[in-house]
């Protein structure tokens, strides 16, 4: 069976708003984060720690539960905008987020284009905190996201952290 795929690749200009590209790429991660987090089946992969999903960045899931027979029906969720921003646009740049959001225990982090990082559920996509580190100088640079640490103990230390 061959699949075929539909790209919608827009061009970025002064008159195309930034925010429609940027939804894009939140709405792709969204229904990835949802397709991996939200298995049905007992003992199924729930977490996606790292960006590239584990320590080796193989972006590969166990889980099963969409199939080529059903990828078709996939609908959406639920989304989630990360607000306004208050960031220069220049001509030569955009604000923008590169980077993939993990979940750990049911919680995705993620960043908003001017580096704030927030925490939802990811089941239902309600918002459960917002960091603001109040990033002033070159704020308007591209992030590549947060990392989680943890120190494998159980009820031990973890971290989300954000360089910035």
């Amino acid at each position: 069976m061959r699949m075929k795929f539909q790209t919608n690749e827009r061009q970025l200009s002064p008159k195309t708003s930034p925010s429609l590209h940027l939804f894009d790429w939140l709405h792709l991660a969204l229904l990835i984060v949802l397709t991996l987090c939200c298995g049905r089946e007992t003992g199924a992969q729930t977490d996606w720690p790292y960006v590239g999903g584990d320590a080796g960045g193989t972006r590969y899931s166990k889980l099963d539960q969409i199939t080529r027979r059903n990828v078709q029906a996939l609908r959406v969720a639920w989304t989630f905008r990360t607000g306004p921003h208050q960031l220069p646009v220049f001509d030569w740049t955009y604000p923008s987020i590169q980077c993939a959001p993990v979940v750990v225990d049911g919680v995705m982090y993620l960043t908003s284009a001017d580096t704030r990082v927030i925490a939802l559920e990811a089941a239902s996509g309600r918002e459960l905190w917002r960091f603001d580190p109040r990033r002033t100088k070159l704020s308007y640079l591209s992030n590549r996201g947060v990392a989680y640490w943890s120190d494998n103990r159980p009820g031990g230390a973890r971290r989300i952290l954000l360089a910035i």
